[in-house]
């Protein structure tokens, strides 16, 4: 049987033990049942064989209900349902029995004792009290047979009653028995399960200790390790509630940093926080540092209760201490009243001081992390600033990397001006935080006198930090200046070297700023040290510079750009001798054009990159700063203060619009070149002006020079080229000459064109007068053959470059087909870009036209439209003289034809013989067409007819 039970079809879905065991019972008394039917079947069938008159029906419906109610029963038991399936095995045996001992065995006293078998079953899979009642069904059935059928005497059913009482009395006593042992077993199996339960908890519970401190030594992320443990120790002890608070650096407030349950907490507008106080369970715990643990909150005094947590009935606050130092505080809930045990206070210590020595960690590392991140950042902003030496550049670098570094919304850089009385704004720079505010450098040139601002003198005096807050209602300098910058926060440190101040560095936040932390505050101090110093080393060497390269910067300047192989290389060359010795942050070079009335801006530096001058067109010299410079031939200096002079010029400006402005005519032998225009910051010194002043000259001479060298190179280039297209235009000429035939003519010289002149296509179209259309005879190449194939027209005088050229007599081009709107494509040509539409001209008429098209746009030239215009004059002389030619050629077939018919018909007198000699002239003449001759024909019929019908090939005949 164990081994049938693995059967898939008689496993028992269920997880109950009992139900599992009684199941099994049933399911072997049904295949009993079922294999002792089979064998009383087996016999009766072989009786039914033996005997002919035998009626096999009834024993078959009989085995077809057994299998029936055993498949019943057994699915029942399949599916769990073992009671159901046990009292539809003891009625469907009852019955069964009972309608044996009725119909079949009437006089088989021993059958109604196999009725107790269902009393036992019931007994045993179900209850003692069902069985009792089917006990009584089992009597009363036999009692009423008794009643009814003399064969079956009253002693019989008292001797029945009797065995039947007393063998399931037997059978109650034992499964009474048997019951009540086996709910003592289920009683110590339930013990021993909430035992090994407790233990398996408790095992969980230490595994979670421990995976809290593997995961404490896993992240470095403190938000995360926060979360994760408080997410963590909720499943594990199913909490309603688990939070997590921190002490903030005060000291006396604690704010939530993690939440699992009622996440809503951390959504709301400001930081949950909480006082260090005996008003609440968390402040209590906080105070004492040590745990509370309020079993039900409504009698504690110190609860304090939460709206978002309404189901909140017991409470347990741990404090998180790490060397002697409170860190925080662990929090948790339940919904019920008495929730937490010993134990689980016992553990959730254990998982309290874990996550607090994880939390100091955790801060430690970030600490060491930003001192060497800060230590890493001053190293990358000295090395920022000891990358340049003008002071401007410093200014700016040191701006911006203020305003990234520290997270500012505004950084402005301020110097001490000369006569001592005030700062100046030397740059601006903005993060794009707040309204109106955008990202990169602002020009301000406002100026803060001393005796306006009293504050600011003293802090240059004592080289003292200051942080200001905006206060609406104060009237002070101060809260003007946060004013006018839009901010709500402003700190003040000044850019101190040695003893001496010499700036400030401002920088300011707005509303949706933090305020500036001491640590901030100390970094911005070290910052504006270096940058102090940077700006003192940058101005000692900016003057050590300039006075050692004024000696050799005639000669080095010289030198480098008579070498330098083209007008680009000149450019670069010259901005790098000028930004070299000069602090300049832009220089531009705008040349005079042929027409004396523009200039072209051909070169554009700033901020170490070149600037796209592609998209800009010539310049008028009647406005702007270069054209002022190319008017008067005279230096220009535009300083930033003079915006008057910026207006009245109507400057251009391209890139970041620059403080200071310097333009120098370039002028060699007396004749204006150019102009050099250099730009920066800062304004410049008159050793700075002179020393371009020397430059510009040896800049001109090169400049000059090399356009020179390039135009007469540009002259032999062209020479060279066009006696190349001469040359090759006679070629062609002579190719197209040499041939007599009309397609041989125009066959060669679209082919000798195409090749010769590197085109994409060439094809040739002569005009068809009666039908006013140009045709195409000859085209390059198979997209050539196939319109030609095809006997691709177009109409003369229409849309087509080929139609109007046919017309009028006039070159058409197309130098751009992208950008021609009445241009027509041409699906076999679909890389045409440029098309050069020629007309034949031949005895003072258009003859056709000639297409070449190219796959380069502006691929024709002025002079490559002459030579080919040229050659197409010959192509039509050599056209009309292949149809001349062809014309004399057919006169004289004709003249000979005639001449051998005239001598055929003077050969014969016979009538017949001359008409038939005439007819098959004319069937040559008509491409052999059948022709018939009728003679004598008179109306009315009267007179005699002779008809010749000579036909020569053809099927039909034609009158």
């Amino acid at each position: 049987m164990q081994t049938l039970s693995r059967l898939p079809f008689l496993q028992i879905r269920s997880d109950d033990d009992d139900t599992l065991r009684k199941g099994r019972l049933l399911q072997m008394l049904v295949f009993l049942l079922t294999g002792m039917s089979l064998i009383r079947f087996s016999f009766d069938l072989w009786f039914i064989l033996t005997d002919a008159s035998a009626d096999i029906l009834p024993y078959f419906f009989q085995l077809i209900g057994t299998l029936l109610f055993a498949v019943i029963c057994l699915y029942l038991i399949r599916i769990g349902r073992v009671i159901e399936a046990s009292h539809l095995f003891a009625i469907i045996l009852i019955v069964t029995f009972f309608l044996l001992l009725v119909t079949q065995f009437p006089e088989e006293t021993g059958l109604p004792y196999m009725m107790l078998i269902p009393v036992m079953v019931i007994a045993i899979l179900d209850s003692v009290r069902v069985s009792r009642v089917y006990a009584l069904v089992t009597i009363g059935l036999i009692g009423v047979y008794t009643a009814v059928t003399p064969t079956y005497t009253l002693l019989n059913f008292a001797f029945f009653a009797l065995v039947t009482l007393g063998i399931s009395l037997t059978t109650w006593l034992i499964v009474s028995d048997q019951q009540k042992v086996l709910r003592d077993i289920n009683l110590l199996a339930r013990e021993s399960q909430q035992k090994t339960e407790l233990l398996q908890h408790r095992a969980h519970q230490l595994q979670n200790s421990a995976q809290i401190a593997q995961q404490t030594g896993l992240t470095a992320n403190l938000n995360q390790l926060l979360q994760h443990t408080a997410q963590l120790v909720r499943e594990t002890f199913s909490f309603y509630h688990v939070s997590i608070l921190l002490l903030e650096e005060n000291g006396q407030m604690l704010r939530l940093r993690a939440v699992a349950g009622q996440e809503q907490l951390l959504q709301t507008s400001e930081p949950y926080r909480l006082p260090v106080t005996d008003n609440s369970i968390i402040g209590w715990v906080a105070m004492h540092q040590a745990t509370r643990i309020s079993d039900d909150v409504t009698a504690d005094p110190h609860y304090l209760p939460e709206p978002l947590l309404p189901e909140t009935r017991s409470e347990m606050a741990l404090p998180l201490v790490a060397r002697g130092q409170l860190l925080g505080i662990l929090d948790v809930q339940s919904r019920r009243l008495w929730a937490f045990q010993e134990e689980d206070a016992a553990f959730l210590q254990i998982a309290a001081n874990q996550l607090a020595v994880a939390i100091d960690n955790t801060r430690l590392l970030a600490q060491t992390e930003a001192t060497l991140q800060e230590t890493q950042m001053l190293y990358q902003f000295n090395t920022l600033l000891a990358g340049t030496l003008d002071v401007g550049e410093i200014y700016r670098r040191a701006a911006r990397a203020i305003t990234q570094q520290l997270a500012a919304c505004r950084c402005l850089m301020l110097a001490r001006a000369t006569d001592q009385t005030a700062v100046t704004v030397q740059v601006g720079y903005e993060q794009g935080s707040g309204a109106g505010a955008r990202a990169g450098f602002f020009w301000d040139t406002a100026v803060y006198r001393f005796q306006d601002y009293p504050g600011l003198e003293q802090a240059l005096q004592t080289g003292a930090t200051a942080v200001y807050q905006l206060d609406p209602q104060a009237n002070t300098p101060e809260q003007h200046i946060l004013t006018t910058y839009r901010a709500t926060r402003w700190l003040v440190v000044p850019l101190t070297h040695a003893t001496d101040s010499a700036g400030f560095v401002w920088l300011f936040r707005d509303d949706t700023q933090p305020p500036f932390q001491p640590a901030e505050i100390q970094l911005m101090q070290t910052m504006a040290s270096q940058t102090a110093v940077a700006l003192a080393n940058a101005q000692l060497t900016s003057d050590a510079q300039v006075r050692v390269a004024q000696l050799s910067t005639i000669n080095r300047t010289s030198v480098i750009l008579s070498h330098a192989p083209t007008l680009k290389a000149i450019f670069d060359g010259a901005r790098r001798e000028i930004m070299a010795l000069i602090p300049a942050t832009g220089m531009s070079i705008m040349l005079l054009a042929k027409d004396g009335q523009h200039i072209n801006w051909l070169y554009g530096y700033e901020y170490g990159h070149e600037v796209d001058l592609s998209g800009i067109p010539p310049l008028p010299i009647s406005q702007g700063f270069s054209g002022h410079v190319v008017r008067t031939r005279e230096l220009l200096y535009v300083d930033k203060d003079n915006i008057e002079l910026r207006q009245k010029l109507q400057s251009l400006v391209v890139g970041e619009e620059l403080a200071a402005w310097l333009g120098l005519p370039m002028i060699v032998s007396g004749k204006l070149v150019g102009v050099l225009a250099v730009e920066n910051e800062d304004s410049f010194s008159d050793p700075e002006i002179e020393l371009l002043k020397t430059i510009v000259g040896p800049l001109a001479s090169a400049i000059h020079n090399f356009i020179q060298l390039d135009e007469l190179q540009a002259a032999l280039e062209a020479q060279s080229r066009q006696r190349i297209q001469l040359q090759t235009a006679a070629e062609v000429a002579a190719a197209a000459t040499g041939v007599l035939d009309l397609e041989g003519v125009v066959e060669a010289s679209v082919n000798l064109i195409k090749d010769r002149f590197g085109l994409y296509y060439v094809g040739l179209f002569l005009v068809d007068y009666d039908k006013k259309e140009a045709v195409l005879v000859s085209g390059t190449g198979e997209a050539g053959q196939m319109q030609v194939q095809e006997s691709r027209r177009l109409r003369v005088g229409g849309r087509s470059l080929i139609g109007g050229a046919t017309s009028d007599g006039k070159p058409r081009i197309t130098q751009n087909v992208t950008l021609d709107e009445e241009w027509l494509p041409n699906p076999y040509l679909p890389d045409t870009r440029s098309e050069l539409a020629l007309p034949l001209r031949a005895h003072g008429r258009i003859i056709g036209a000639l297409t070449a098209q190219s796959a380069q746009p502006h691929h024709f030239s002025p002079e490559l439209i002459q030579v080919l215009q040229t050659l197409c004059d010959q192509l039509a002389t050599a056209v009309e003289n292949a149809r001349l030619l062809a014309r004399v050629e057919a006169r004289a077939q004709r003249q000979q034809t005639l001449a051998q018919l005239s001598a055929q018909l003077h050969q014969t007198a016979d009538i017949e013989e001359i008409v038939s000699i005439g007819l098959r002239a004319i069937s040559s003449h008509l491409d052999n067409m059948p022709v018939t001759l009728e003679l004598g024909k008179q109306a009315g019929g009267n007179g005699r007819a002779q008809t010749m019908e000579p036909q020569v090939g053809g099927e039909e005949s034609h009158e």
